[in-house]
């Protein structure tokens, strides 16, 4: 049996910054356990303190001094925000929202929102703004999204400085302006938000809107790394495997690659696959290889699933298995992964793992050759010419009008999914390692679906 050549994936679908709403905790400002007793605050509050309503409706949804109490925690929110208490009002719309200790409704919670927005809550700010940048609730309004962002940005919220940043570099509900947008990154990053230092990091690292500043890109990812950001962490991975702004440090790169990896981060758990596969010159461990890949590839990362199928077709880290091989290829092809197009092209010129088919492999070739990259586009055009001249005229057409009618679809998914992605966090992750971000979450949810077994199927939301 002939051995085929295979591709490992390139290719890292960057996991986005969504601009999501805050959690409850969040929204309530890190609120410091109250000075007072609960008694000493219930004879405030009854003596018609807002701020001790508030205080107490905090102390009870969170435990601080009393029994967790979400009823008696909404019922003094909506005191206090009955009383005018804009904080209290965004904490009950989050409760709204979420569900917690009352039955969820989204019209309550935005009504809270912009009732403490309009009474100057940064925060509430913040959160209906990301309503109006998804859409959640009320009509999605990116341009109305920023004025809110701003507005709380402009009153001190941190969150909203980072936000209104990616806004202006992205050109999203606002003209693109790459200097306010590096301003607000700065000024965010400095009052402490952690997304914003690794944000910061890559725009130093990438040099955009700022000089390029290994140091400084280092420096940033660190401090967004300690702050707990997922992002950072992986960023300052790679800064530390490839010296970065700091002496090379294999050892520190696979410690902050784990810390990002168990924080979720699914481009630090393709890292480290890519780390103990070998790449980079590091000896091979493809046991360890395999499960961070199968970790990435159960969240949906067709990278992750084009290194698998590697694994499988040759044995390495798992039994070899061309069927299962076969399998996991398709799946990433179908999600836009060229090495995982060439590799499935490969089985089915070989008949391994599939039966023979020399269309099917011409018409999988020929999809790669048109969106892989640069570096690899001539081999893979050779590829696809050889595949096409073994095939008659008529199946050669045949292949050619399946290719662009699927070369249309595909356009219109990427341009859809990569401006998707530039909106939610077009500078937080950074690899020099020709990694390209891009991608959408509707995808990564039919990837790790169809991992698990479900039938993969094309979406307009992609």
């Amino acid at each position: 049996m002939h051995a085929i050549h295979l591709f490992n994936a390139r290719f890292v679908a960057a996991s986005a910054i969504a601009l999501t709403a805050l959690s409850p905790a969040h929204a309530a400002g890190g609120t410091a356990a109250p000075a007072q007793s609960a008694s000493e605050l219930s004879a405030r509050a009854e003596a018609g303190d807002s701020d001790a309503m508030y205080l107490l409706g905090v102390m009870h949804a969170d435990g601080r001094g009393v029994e967790e109490d979400d009823a008696a925690a909404i019922a003094w929110f909506e005191r206090a925000a009955n009383a005018g208490h804009a904080r209290a009002t965004t904490r009950l719309g989050t409760h709204h929202a979420s569900g917690e200790g009352v039955a969820r409704d989204d019209a309550k919670a935005i009504e809270c929102y912009r009732r403490a927005a309009e009474a100057g809550d940064a925060q509430a700010m913040t959160l209906l703004g990301a309503r109006y940048a998804r859409g959640a609730g009320v009509p999605k309004d990116l341009r109305e999204s920023f004025r809110w962002y701003l507005r709380a940005a402009e009153a001190g919220e941190a969150r909203a400085m980072h936000l209104v940043a990616e806004m202006y570099l992205s050109g999203r509900g606002v003209g693109r302006d790459d200097r306010r947008g590096a301003e607000w990154q700065r000024r965010a990053a400095e009052a402490g938000d952690a997304r914003a230092m690794a944000a910061l990091g890559a725009m130093y690292a990438k040099g955009r809107a700022v000089g390029r500043n290994a140091r400084e890109a280092f420096r940033w990812f660190e401090r967004g790394a300690l702050a707990g950001d997922a992002t950072a962490m992986a960023n300052l991975g790679v800064a530390c495997f490839d010296g970065i702004g700091c002496e090379p440090n294999e050892a520190e790169g696979v410690r902050w690659l784990r810390a990002a990896a168990e924080c979720g981060d699914v481009t630090a758990m393709v890292a480290l696959g890519d780390h103990f596969a070998g790449r980079g010159g590091a000896e091979p461990d493809h046991g360890a290889a395999h499960g961070w890949y199968v970790r990435a590839a159960t969240l949906g990362h067709a990278g992750a699933l084009t290194s698998l199928g590697v694994h499988h077709a040759e044995g390495r880290g798992t039994e070899q298995d061309e069927e299962e091989a076969a399998r996991v290829f398709r799946i990433a092809a179908e999600a836009g992964v060229p090495e995982a197009m060439l590799n499935l092209a490969a089985l089915y010129r070989a008949g391994r793992g599939v039966a023979r088919d020399p269309q099917e492999a011409a018409y999988w070739s020929l999809n790669a050759a048109s969106v892989v990259s640069r570096s690899m586009r001539d081999g893979a055009k050779a590829i696809a010419r050889k595949d096409l001249l073994a095939l008659d005229e008529d199946a050669r057409r045949g292949v050619e009008v399946r290719h662009e009618q699927w070369a249309s679809v595909w356009k219109q998914s990427a341009d859809e999914a990569n401006a998707d992605a530039a909106g939610r966090a077009p500078n937080a992750r950074w690899n020099p390692r020709d990694l390209t971000g891009g991608g959408a979450r509707a995808l990564a949810a039919r990837v790790a679906a169809a991992y698990a077994g479900a039938p993969m199927r094309a979406s307009a939301e992609d």
